[in-house]
């Protein structure tokens, strides 16, 4: 086996992969491809090369994206393609130098991004999706008559470019009708989404409790399931607050014990991945190489829904979550799926808890309004040795004093703080313990996660 692996991104998903691959075979070489800065992950790959750049005019963009003909020259074990940024950028380029690589195609994000495009997959007679409208007039009557039609309680889903009517955090552009402060903020919110691409989506809430699916899928209809883990997408504790980017995640042996039987974890996969991948293979003309995360939910009566589909890595809290239970070395994972021979991957787990925490700023989930707001932190230096394991996602490095690093966050979560432990409690327990040796003043967390299961 080649013992060289390549990531490029730029958020702490990178930081986590590459951290992972290094406790379970530290004999494998990490090169990180930073398609932005981001000193974390550049930190923790043994090789760092980046694509951006200034030129000769002083235009910050992606100028050295030359930098990609590495992959094929050295003819790493397996390229993993990071968050949806990434692949709009380098996509083209690592077509052009024809290299393969585990992550997403653009049309296949596609699918993703327009939260309308699922119901083509999953049309009402499957039963996958739960009660959805298209609305594509944003009259205030066909509104409210729609709203009623579902229900009541509703889940709004903005379509199309939505940092051009937002400024906030992304995950925002999903909105429950408690989240409106009037009428009017609502009617709005359709009016953008109807004005940015033609369609908003309303569709009917489901209570119950949501969680997520993970698998890696190879291009040739092997899957690899890594798990089922929730991940709590709200503020504050008891899931209230608005949604954001996430706030922590809990598994257990990878999976949810309680919550989730083997009939139905197959369920998801044969009436929900195989379908997906099946379509877009159709429609598309290729089978999916890359992650899959699923967002679910599983009603008070039972029912499991699909929420929408996740065509490329997860984000850094299911990612430790699931990584840190994982005993199939990861780099057999990704270089099975590049490979396309996932079938022959069996998948291990360890048993035991695993939970994961993680500390933002008070603005949390919205950006900073202004550069100089953007906080100054001192975070003590990940050890190999170190049980919780810390990372701190896309940041700058300002100083580096021996075992501190002292940090400002471009995006608000900034330290995220994962343990593996024979129990929840203990997980728990051993995470809370770190935040509170480290963690600075104005910084918040849950206190909740883990605590209640």
């Amino acid at each position: 086996m080649n013992e060289r692996i390549a990531l490029i991104g730029f958020v702490n998903t990178e930081e986590i992969l590459a951290d992972t691959i290094k406790q379970q075979t530290p004999s494998v070489q990490v090169d990180g491809y930073e398609v932005l800065p981001n000193e974390a992950f550049g930190r923790i790959v043994d090789n760092r090369y980046r694509l951006y750049g200034v030129n000769d005019k002083g235009e910050f963009g992606f100028h050295h994206l030359d930098e990609l003909q590495r992959l094929r020259n050295v003819g790493y074990a397996a390229i993993n393609l990071g968050p949806i940024p990434a692949a709009m950028i380098v996509e083209d380029k690592l077509f052009e130098i024809g290299n393969d690589y585990v992550g997403p195609r653009r049309a296949e994000l596609t699918y993703e991004l327009d939260k309308s495009l699922i119901t083509e997959i999953f049309p009402e007679r499957t039963g996958v999706l739960p009660p959805t409208c298209i609305l594509e007039n944003e009259s205030p009557d066909k509104i409210s008559e729609t709203i009623d039609r579902l229900g009541g309680e509703v889940v709004f889903k903005f379509v199309g470019e939505y940092p051009q009517y937002y400024q906030d955090s992304e995950t925002r552009r999903v909105r429950m009708i408690g989240e409106f402060t009037s009428s009017d903020e609502l009617l709005q919110f359709v009016t953008n989404s109807i004005d940015a691409s033609g369609k908003a989506v309303l569709q009917k809430r489901i209570h119950g409790q949501q969680f997520s699916y993970t698998a890696v899928v190879d291009g040739n209809e092997g899957l690899f399931r890594l798990g089922e883990n929730i991940c709590y997408k709200h503020r504050n504790d008891e899931e209230t607050g608005p949604f954001c980017d996430g706030t922590g995640a809990l598994a257990i042996s990878n999976t949810l014990p309680g919550l989730l039987s083997t009939e139905e974890i197959e369920h998801i996969e044969l009436q929900m991945v195989r379908p997906y991948v099946a379509y877009l293979e159709e429609n598309l003309g290729r089978n999916p190489k890359t992650f899959l995360n699923l967002d679910l939910i599983k009603s008070e009566d039972g029912k499991i829904y699909l929420l929408e589909v996740n065509n490329r890595e997860p984000g850094g809290h299911t990612m430790a979550n699931l990584l840190s239970g994982l005993d199939t070395p990861l780099i057999d994972v990704l270089q099975g799926a590049q490979e396309g021979r996932l079938r022959e991957i069996e998948a291990r787990f360890k048993e035991g808890a695993s939970v994961v925490v993680s500390a933002y700023p008070e603005n949390f989930p919205m950006p900073f309004d202004d550069e100089r707001n953007r906080p100054r932190i001192e975070i003590p230096k990940l050890q190999p040795k170190d049980k919780v394991r810390m990372y701190t996602g896309w940041v700058d490095v300002e100083e580096d004093n021996g075992d501190l690093v002292v940090v400002r966050p471009r995006l608000s979560p900034t330290m995220l703080f994962v343990d593996h432990s024979p129990t929840v409690e203990e997980a728990a327990n051993n995470v809370y313990e770190r935040i509170r040796q480290v963690v600075p003043k104005g910084f918040d967390y849950r206190k909740d996660i883990g605590r209640k299961v």
